[in-house]
């Protein structure tokens, strides 16, 4: 028996319709793991140490802490390319996050990491001048902090 002009028209229409949803799958997978990660535009508008944390995580009165290790050179030469290392001495850590106390824009980045990632950061960052770094670790509700001076000799932020 023949298939009638129906079916075939309606078995072609089911191939796109499946063809699109392979397709589109990755793009929709991805807006909806993206979410949570949004940029913090509200903390990088701030101008201040105090109102940058209380933008990231709600209040400013974070304890400082010896299990958060700062790793930076005391004097940097040129604060365009400053290298920076965070090392945390705890089991889980849900989020590191840089600020420099002197910059026009305090908030430097935000580091996520997943349940089985070592709380571990190396980047560069850049220092307007002679200032602070500063790292905020969240580990679920638990806010640690620690900072390092660095002294800069040519600015890097303009």
């Amino acid at each position: 028996m023949m298939p009638t002009t129906f079916t075939r028209v309606a078995s072609r229409r089911r191939a796109l319709v499946r063809l699109a949803t392979l397709w589109l799958a990755p793009f929709v997978a991805r807006v909806a793991h993206a979410e949570p990660h949004r940029r913090p535009d509200h903390a990088f508008a701030q101008k201040d140490v105090a109102p940058t944390l209380r933008a990231l995580f709600g209040r400013d009165d974070i304890p400082h802490s010896d299990l958060i290790r700062i790793g930076v050179a005391k004097l940097a030469e040129n604060g365009a390319v400053v290298p920076v290392k965070v090392d945390v001495d705890l089991p889980h850590v849900d989020e590191i996050a840089l600020i420099g106390t002197r910059n026009p824009v305090p908030l430097i980045g935000r580091f996520s990491f997943g349940p089985r990632t070592r709380p571990f950061v190396a980047t560069r960052v850049k220092l307007a001048e002679t200032s602070e770094i500063v790292a905020v670790v969240r580990d679920g509700e638990t806010l640690l902090l620690a900072r390092a001076a660095v002294e800069v000799t040519v600015g890097g932020c303009g």
